[in-house]
């Protein structure tokens, strides 16, 4: 029988970048998931990630706040507001473009507990 798992806010994983950060919640290396990866992405103002995917899981991103430009490998652009979202198939470069003067928050879902991530 399965048990619940809590983690505490000062057990979060997170990554820093000149860019902004990605917090982590729930995932493999965390402990707390096999088969799910939740985190926060935060944008800084007019800033992007760069160009990755990911070979093994798909993703989905909520706007929790602000604008982004989502951008594929081919150019191809999406307009998300706050509330929007969208699902991004594994093996798709992509990239988030925060197309404002504020940070943009974004909740981020893997299908992945281990998910993989490859700069292009």
């Amino acid at each position: 029988m399965e048990k619940i798992i809590l983690k505490k806010k000062d057990e979060r994983f997170v990554n820093e970048f000149n860019w902004g950060k990605l917090i982590w919640y729930a995932n493999k290396k965390l402990g707390n998931s096999e088969s799910i990866t939740i985190g926060k992405c935060i944008i800084k103002p007019n800033q992007s990630n760069p160009l990755h995917f990911h070979p093994d899981c798909y993703e989905i991103l909520i706007v929790e706040k602000g604008k982004i430009l989502h951008i594929d490998g081919e150019g191809n652009e999406i307009l998300l507001e706050e509330g929007d979202t969208i699902t991004i198939p594994e093996k798709l470069p992509h990239k988030a473009k925060n197309i404002t003067d504020e940070e943009v928050v974004l909740t981020i879902v893997f299908s992945k507990g281990e998910r993989k991530s490859i700069e292009l």
